[in-house]
């Protein structure tokens, strides 16, 4: 029964992103927008420690499988876990910078969305199969 409530949800999320695809937006930023150090920091510290998912994914998740590994395993675990975070966060925040002037084009948000309703609506197709094979 959950994996027809998972694709309930993805259907939904899907149909969304399709009604954003027929209707879609364009990137509007500001770069005379100023704002003080204090309230940089401020805001990302609200957004890092006030986020649910940072501690569903470093403790939760991330201690479940670290604690499965023994004596320097955990060490290299951590390592690699801080360095995946390094470049994926780096990644997302440059290529988020290079990407602004694409996304100035409600062209590419029509394609960006309708990729995430094919996706969803692809994943959810699987989910209803293999909930009727196990029916």
């Amino acid at each position: 029964m959950p994996l027809f409530f998972g694709a309930a949800f993805l259907l939904w999320y899907g149909f969304r992103a399709f009604k954003s695809a027929c209707k879609p937006g364009i990137l509007t930023t500001s770069s005379d927008a100023t704002r003080s150090l204090r309230n940089v920091v401020l805001t990302t510290l609200a957004v890092t420690f006030l986020n649910p998912h940072t501690y569903l994914d470093t403790v939760v998740l991330m201690g479940s499988l670290g604690g499965q590994f023994i004596g320097d395993g955990r060490i290299y675990f951590w390592i690699g876990g801080v360095c995946a975070s390094v470049i994926w966060f780096g990644a997302l925040a440059f290529g988020g910078q290079a990407l602004a002037p694409l996304f100035r084009k409600p062209s590419s948000w029509r394609i960006l969305d309708g990729t995430v309703c094919a996706i969803m609506w692809l994943i959810a197709a699987g989910l209803i199969n293999q909930g009727i094979a196990l029916l």
